[in-house]
């Protein structure tokens, strides 16, 4: 990046003391940006301006601070590097306009609006309802937790988001954690992982092609004894045993300057989508935010968002079936988003990923790593979040076809088939071995008996 000029006119941000609180700058659209304090550059929020141009981060400042002066450097594809100076202020006379004027007038989300579904829900084909922008409808005989969250969902109107991704190679999401010494108990094991908390299924009986779940985005916050920088994504995934790994989610990276005096930390919180072993893609266009109701479907069809099964019902997936899609909604802020990777194995960027293969779902709440590649990157300290619920557990065999979904489940002997459930703890090997954060599985929230769900409670950053 070029050295950036000061942008001629000064932001300022007043936000009630206390309170982490959204706060957005107007830069040029689809500017790259980072966040800094100017003693302390190496502390960089990265941030990605939407379409509009409008860079969303949390600030939390505290009772009686002082204002606070950071930079807020950026490139956007056409124009010079600019700095913007951008001073915080605690202010008990706080409105919601003074901390985001450039939303003032504005929708959080802007793109075409997709209208709720018309009519009898029952009477669209599938590939009539991917092509009207919403996901394909589950068995309601089969699946009715599943069935009437599908219905919810297309019952409403939405904010199409952008297809816009912006590549983040400091971000690195690692492969299935090492597996130990596990305890197990009839279909299912306690195992623990490094990065990974959450749940983990293999052995299907066909291939594994259909997941998705529904979660509160997690408040993530600085204690008095937080790390500097500290990180944490939530995310559903498919497929890990060979090379690639389809997952979606959200992600917050919190960084504080409480150990050099200032009352102060900054968040961010975004959506992204990845096929591993390529980088983390964020969606700009995508706004998030802490206590956001995220809803999240994978699943494997042909290019019209279809899933074509062998003898017309069951006994697994074709070779028609040649995406991997993905539908994720904010329901809080009513905005969503649809893409697809191929399932073939792909060559780019000096990656080979191996494609598609079935043989794993995953539930998963990470610790990423951050770094320069795979090689040198380091696990971040785990963000401190308040406990959530990732609810609507499910998830689907492709041999038992018709969008036929299965709850998550502590025995999944009274399953259909012999899928193998492994729960992992969140530990940290480095540091004795700490415990960092632990899932229990409960019932669903909304007591739906085909369904279930994941409490994640933080226990330590490292």
């Amino acid at each position: 990046m070029a050295e950036p000029s000061l942008h001629p006119t000064p932001v300022e941000r007043r936000v009630p003391p206390g309170v982490q609180t959204l706060v957005t700058v107007g830069l040029r659209p689809e500017a790259r940006a980072s966040l800094f304090h100017p003693d302390r550059p190496d502390r960089r929020l990265m941030l990605d301006a939407d379409d509009r141009g409008i860079v969303r981060f949390h600030v939390k400042l505290g009772a009686g601070a002082a204002p606070v002066v950071m930079r807020l450097d950026s490139q956007a594809p056409s124009g010079p590097a600019e700095t913007h100076v951008v001073t915080l202020v605690a202010d008990v006379r706080h409105t919601s306009a003074m901390s985001a004027p450039e939303l003032e007038f504005a929708p959080a989300a802007d793109g075409k609006v997709r209208p709720a579904l018309a009519g009898d829900p029952t009477a669209w084909s599938q590939q009539d309802l991917l092509a009207g922008g919403f996901p394909p409808r589950p068995d309601a005989a089969t699946s009715p937790a599943h069935y009437a969250r599908w219905l919810r969902q297309v019952s409403r109107s939405y904010v199409q988001a952008g297809t816009r991704h912006v590549e983040h190679p400091e971000v690195i999401h690692r492969k299935r954690p090492a597996r130990e010494a596990a305890q197990t108990e009839g279909e299912y094991e306690n195992n623990n992982s490094n990065i990974w908390c959450g749940a983990y299924y293999t052995r299907p009986n066909g291939q594994f092609a259909y997941i998705a779940a529904d979660w509160t985005t997690p408040a993530v916050l600085a204690l008095p004894n937080s790390p500097f920088s500290s990180a944490v994504s939530v995310w559903l995934g498919l497929d890990n045993a060979q090379g690639d790994l389809y997952q979606a989610g959200v992600a917050a990276n919190c960084i504080n300057f409480l150990d050099i005096g200032l009352d102060l930390e900054t968040t961010s919180y975004v959506a992204w989508t990845e096929l591993l072993p390529y980088l983390q893609w964020n969606i700009p266009n995508f706004p998030v935010a802490a206590l956001d109701q995220i809803s999240l479907d994978i699943w494997v069809a042909d290019q019209y968002g279809t899933t074509i099964y062998q003898d017309g019902d069951n006994g697994g997936l074709t070779s028609q079936d040649n995406s991997v899609w993905f539908w994720l909604t904010n329901e809080t802020q009513g905005v969503s988003f649809m893409g697809t990777y191929p399932t073939v194995p792909l060559a780019a960027f000096g990656e080979t990923s191996t494609g598609f293969t079935g043989s794993t779902a995953e539930f998963i709440c990470e610790r990423p790593s951050f770094g320069t590649s795979s090689a040198n990157a380091v696990a971040q300290p785990l963000a401190f979040f308040v406990p959530f619920v990732m609810n609507n557990c499910q998830y689907g065999d492709a041999l038992y076809g018709d969008y036929t979904t299965f709850p998550l489940s502590a025995n999944t002997g009274v399953q259909p088939f012999d899928g193998h459930v492994t729960f992992f703890n969140m530990i940290d090997k480095a540091n004795n071995n700490v415990q960092l954060a632990t899932p229990l599985v409960i019932p669903d929230p909304n007591n739906a008996a085909d369904a279930s769900g994941i409490l994640f409670i933080w226990e330590n950053f490292q």
